[in-house]
């Protein structure tokens, strides 16, 4: 366990009494300087040597005229004007810090807080948590943090117009909410509550401006209330709590932010009677102005509800519809294959019901019959498949092109659970009808063809000795031309009987 910030820290800190005493704060870095004896010099010295051997801060002693004064030369520099400069690591989502003035300055450029989760202070003394950054004691070696992604819809620059580049409302809400539980009472926790109130004030109005060099803000109640902003203050801690309890519920009870937002400052603007200024009225009218904005914001839920049950009724409605006409074109394209199954049967029920020997051409005909029927229930088949397509597109395109506009107030899961999974389900279903009328289709067709072949005269050709094709050399050979051997055929080696003469 490193022990280097823990000295270094003690340095600066003892470092507070002595002459001509300084201490600057630049990109998160440390500038110290004074005069100093000999016992403050020596927390200089042993906190230099730890760091050379550690590495993880670095530490320059500069004399008052900006050379560096190695640490072996450090005794001699007893009672001179000497800084220090120290450089501390950095890694990604964390910050580390020596100092209360490195928090204050950290804490009134808020930018720095980007993305940042963890801050390391050498020497707390009861760590604190916002909900979006952890406050620690810096014990163990410097290392990187998760980084944290800023909640963009719930930023309250959305809600709070802002005209002045140095006094604006904060980018983020959630660094300034302290997480449940027991408090600290350390100073860097003090420090963070002083700037945590600035930034919560200024998110609870409506407008925040300059006036000249007055800071004014703008509340809009019934009527609209335009006030001077106020002296900026250490706040109580009940005071704290109020503020706290009305920023949480206004920015992170919910997705309706802005709806919230707007009744909290209507009723915090309407019963202001007065024109004090923001800051000296709105500690007395806090608490009763979130009360009353949650009786008016379960009005207005009451109010949205019948509405919300009406598109909700509405979307059962047409999910309804549109499963029922995924339906029924399943049931269509089944039909359908059925009914080619039964064109497929009769042609051939009828060919093998007549004796195609009997009638010239009969053979040729029946194959152009069998590859027209063949062509035909494929053609069927794919124009219904092709019919059943675009409208399934056309479904999908209309869906997604009004989902946020009529159902934005559907999260994704919500929506997924409503709509989409019956339809994904109805066109599953669909999809598995459509993989089995397919194989079937493709069996007829493919038989229906080969018959045709079969029948036709390249059967002939193909399978020359095929039992077809003896049959039909049997049906054209004249009985002169028979086999020898056959029945009622003569033997060309057998002798013809002598016919004796008549004896009358």
């Amino acid at each position: 366990m490193t022990q280097s910030q823990t000295i270094v820290a003690a340095a600066v800190e003892a470092a507070g009494g002595v002459d001509g005493f300084f201490i600057n704060v630049a990109g998160g870095n440390l500038d110290v300087g004074g005069m100093f004896d000999e016992t403050r010099l020596s927390h200089w010295r042993k906190a230099m040597s730890v760091c050379a051997q550690e590495g993880d801060i670095d530490i320059t002693c500069l004399d008052e005229d900006d050379r560096a004064i190695p640490l072996g030369q450090l005794t001699d520099a007893v009672g001179q004007r000497l800084r220090f400069l120290i450089k501390l690591p950095v890694h990604d989502g964390a910050v580390h810090l020596l100092a209360i003035e490195q928090l204050r300055t950290l804490l009134k450029t808020p930018t720095s807080l980007a993305g940042v989760s963890v801050v390391r202070i050498a020497g707390l003394e009861g760590p604190f948590a916002s909900e979006a950054i952890s406050f620690e004691t810096w014990a163990d070696g410097p290392t990187s943090a998760p980084i944290r992604s800023p909640r963009i819809e719930g930023s309250p620059r959305r809600f709070v117009k802002c005209l002045a580049p140095n006094f604006m409302a904060p980018s983020e809400i959630e660094p300034w909410l302290e997480k449940d539980g027991a408090p600290s009472s350390s100073q860097f926790r003090n420090e963070w509550k002083e700037a945590a109130s600035i930034a919560l004030c200024r998110s609870l109005t409506n407008e925040i401006f300059m006036d000249g060099d007055t800071p004014q803000c703008v509340l809009a109640s019934t009527p609209s209330r335009r006030l001077a902003y106020g002296q900026e203050r250490n706040v109580s801690d009940d005071e704290f709590v109020a503020l706290q309890a009305c920023a949480r519920w206004v920015f992170l009870e919910g997705a309706d932010i802005e709806v919230r937002h707007t009744l909290f400052t209507n009723e915090l603007g309407r019963e202001w009677r007065d024109d004090r200024p923001y800051l000296d009225g709105v500690w007395a009218r806090l608490l009763p102005s979130l009360d009353a904005a949650k009786l008016a914001y379960r009005a207005h839920l009451k109010t949205g509800s019948k509405e919300t049950l009406k598109s909700l009724s509405d979307l059962r409605k047409t999910l309804g519809d549109e499963i029922q006409k995924l339906m029924q074109q399943t049931r269509d394209l089944s039909a359908n294959v059925w009914r080619d199954i039964a064109i497929a049967l009769g042609v051939t029920a009828i060919r093998f019901g007549l004796d195609p020997t009997k009638i010239a051409g009969a053979k040729a005909g029946f194959s152009v019959v069998f590859a027209l029927t063949a062509i035909y229930i494929w053609a069927s088949y794919w124009v219904a498949l092709k019919t059943n397509r675009d409208f399934l597109q056309v479904i999908e395109d209309t869906r997604t092109a009004w989902r946020d506009k009529l159902y934005g107030y559907l999260d994704k899961a919500d929506y997924a659970a409503l709509a989409e999974k019956p339809i994904r389900d109805a066109t599953a279903a669909y999809d598995r009808t459509k993989n089995r009328t397919t194989l079937a289709v493709s069996v007829i067709v493919l038989a229906l063809f080969g018959v045709a072949i079969w029948e036709s005269e390249l059967a002939s050709a193909w399978w020359p000795n095929s039992k077809a094709t003896r049959a039909g050399t049997l049906d054209t050979q004249s009985p002169q031309e028979a086999p020898k051997g056959a029945k009622g055929a003569p033997d060309a080696g057998a002798k013809s009987p002598a016919i004796s003469p008549k004896v009358e």
